[in-house]
């Protein structure tokens, strides 16, 4: 029993994606369902008044990619999940901009029809 929770909470989570500048729609089309979507993550900057010190935001050319709402089956796969993308910049020296686009439509891995 132990197995599978752990593997159902493997299930959900997120990606870091890159974006195709040479694309009029730079992100992905579609969620990889085959990723190995990761379940936690941790931002930071250390800044002064004059500048950023030390940060591990995406590059400006990055995104996530993340399953939620996730259920699988005895075995660990996946039988039910939805999709989304977020889209985090760092602000100026002050802080995050963040877009967020969430698919309703269960098991649909389909990202294009939010923000570009």
């Amino acid at each position: 029993m132990i197995a599978a929770t752990s593997q159902a909470m493997a299930a959900y989570g997120f990606y870091v994606a890159k974006m195709d500048s040479r694309s009029a729609f730079p992100y992905a089309y579609r969620a990889d369902t085959n990723a190995v979507y990761r379940k936690e993550g941790v931002l930071f900057f250390d800044r002064t008044a004059e500048r950023i010190i030390e940060q591990n935001f995406p590059a400006d050319d990055e995104y996530f990619i993340f399953r939620a709402r996730t259920a699988t089956n005895a075995e660990g796969r996946v039988t039910s999940a939805h999709y989304g993308r977020i889209g985090e910049t760092p602000g100026h020296m002050s802080g995050l901009k963040a877009a967020v686009w969430f698919n309703q439509d269960e098991n649909d891995t389909n990202l294009e029809d939010g923000w570009h």
